[in-house]
C-alpha cells in the first residue's frame, strides 16, 4: 500500500503529545499529535505506526493533515479527505480525493522521478484563499461521464495555482474548462498542458485575474477551441507554444485586459479555416496590449 512519511519542518517545543486508539484487530485509529507548532490528524484503515518524531510512518491511511507538515508518498497510493497539507512529495503514481476537493489553506505537492498524479473520473479541485502549487508532476485527469460533468477542474478565488515543470492532460466528454479563475493568480511555467472535448473547451478562463505562462505548450483539441479567455486583470504569454485543433478556435481571446505577448508560436489546425480568423482577439476596450516577435500559421 501507499507509505507516507511525515517529517516536521518546524523545531519540536516542550509541549509534545501524541495518542492513538489500537482497534482490536491490532490495526490503530485516530491517530493524534500536537505540538506547540503544529497539529495532526488521521484515521487508519490498517497498518502500523511508529512514534518517530522524524519519521512516521502509515500505510492504506486516510488522511487529513494540519499546520506545517512535510509529507512523503511512496508507490501505489491515494491523497484522501486532504484539506490542508503543506508541502507533499510523490513517487510513483498516486491519486487524487474522488469529487470535489477544497484546499483552503496553502500545498504545494512535487514529484520524484516518474511521478504521476491521477485525477479520478468527475473529481475537481477548488482552491479559495490559499495556493496550491505542482512541481515535476505528470497529472492525468480521468474525464468526465454521465451527469457529474463539470465546467472546470481546477477552480481558484482569490489564490494561486502553480504549474512548474508538469504535463497536464485533461479530457472533457462534451464542453469544458481545465482552469476558471477568478481574482487570482494563475502561472504556467515549463509546462505542457492539453485539454480535449467533443464541443468547446478552454485551457484557462478568467476574471480580473493574472494569468502567466511563460516556456510551455499549450494545445486544445475540440470543434470550438479558445486556450485563454481572459476578461479584465492581465495576460502574459511568452516564449511559448500554442495550439488548437478545431473547427473554429483562437490561442487568447481578450477582453478588457492589460497583455504581453512576446515570442511566442502560435499553430492552428483548423478544418474550417475563415482564412481572416486572428490567433488573438483583443477587443476595443483593452487597457493595453503588446504582441512582440510572435509567429502565427493555419488561421
Amino acid at each position: 500500500g501507499a507509505k507516507f512519511d511525515l517529517n516536521y519542518k518546524k523545531d519540536f517545543g516542550k509541549n509534545n503529545n501524541q495518542s492513538i486508539k489500537l482497534n482490536a484487530d491490532g490495526t490503530y485509529a485516530n491517530i493524534k499529535g500536537e505540538t506547540e507548532n503544529n497539529t495532526y490528524e488521521t484515521n487508519m484503515l490498517k497498518g502500523s505506526f511508529d512514534f518517530g518524531y522524524e519519521n512516521t510512518f502509515f500505510d492504506n491511511g486516510t488522511t487529513s493533515l494540519t499546520g506545517g507538515l512535510k509529507t512523503s508518498i511512496i508507490g501505489s497510493g491515494s491523497l484522501n479527505t486532504v484539506t490542508s497539507m503543506g508541502d507533499v512529495r510523490i513517487s510513483g503514481e498516486v491519486s487524487f480525493p474522488e469529487g470535489n476537493t477544497v484546499l483552503s489553506s496553502n500545498c504545494t505537492i512535487s514529484g520524484n522521478e516518474n511521478a504521476k498524479l491521477i485525477l479520478p473520473e468527475n473529481s475537481s479541485v477548488t482552491v479559495r484563499n490559499s495556493s496550491l502549487a505542482f512541481n515535476a508532476l505528470l497529472i492525468e485527469h480521468k474525464g468526465f461521464k454521465g451527469k457529474a460533468q463539470t465546467d472546470s477542474v481546477f477552480s481558484v478565488s482569490y489564490g494561486v495555482l502553480d504549474f512548474f515543470d508538469c504535463e497536464v492532460l485533461i479530457p472533457f466528454s462534451r464542453n469544458g474548462m481545465a482552469i476558471k479563475s477568478e481574482k487570482s493568480v494563475v502561472n504556467l511555467c515549463k509546462t505542457g498542458f492539453t485539454v480535449t472535448a467533443d464541443s468547446y473547451n478552454s485551457v484557462c478562463a478568467s476574471v480580473n485575474s493574472k494569468i502567466f505562462v511563460k516556456k510551455s505548450k499549450i494545445s486544445g483539441v475540440a470543434q470550438t477551441s479558445v486556450l485563454f479567455s481572459v476578461q479584465g486583470g492581465s495576460f502574459e504569454m511568452t516564449d511559448s507554444f500554442g495550439k488548437v485543433t478545431c473547427d473554429l478556435g483562437r490561442i487568447a481571446e481578450l477582453f478588457e485586459s492589460e497583455s504581453v505577448l512576446k515570442n511566442n508560436v502560435f499553430t492552428g489546425e483548423l478544418s474550417k479555416p475563415l482564412g481572416t480568423t486572428k490567433p488573438v482577439y483583443v477587443n476595443s476596450k483593452n487597457a493595453s496590449f503588446i504582441s512582440e516577435n510572435n509567429q502565427e500559421s493555419g488561421f
